[in-house]
């Protein structure tokens, strides 16, 4: 599944519609259901989150120097306070004010 996965998914992150029609009409639902995951795993892999409180401007430029090859999505969330938030596949770095403040909670909750 993985190399279909790879072999779908190509250069970009997006599959035209043309090749998904054809994909789902040729595979048995079981085998879809394991398509899909190693699609969602290979796309998590291949783009860069960035989350951010304001301007995008500085993280924008300090994620791309460091992942060049790497699809960037920027969002803005006015709800972490301040600071950024970072998903890379399974790796989440949060350097926000909400993410600090939730971080004092468990530990308070804890005692």
């Amino acid at each position: 599944m993985r190399r279909l996965a790879r072999l779908l998914l190509g250069e970009g992150a997006e599959i035209d519609d043309e090749t998904a029609a054809l994909v789902l009409s040729s595979l048995p639902p079981s085998e879809l259901k394991k398509l899909l995951a190693e699609l969602k795993r290979s796309l998590a892999r291949a783009r860069i989150s960035l989350t951010v409180a304001g301007d995008a401007g500085a993280a924008r430029a300090a994620v791309t120097r460091g992942a060049s090859q790497r699809a960037l999505e920027v969002t803005v969330d006015e709800g972490l306070g301040a600071g950024v938030r970072l998903r890379d596949g399974d790796d989440i770095i949060d350097a926000s004010v909400h993410g600090y403040v939730e971080r004092i909670i468990e530990e308070l909750e804890k005692r």
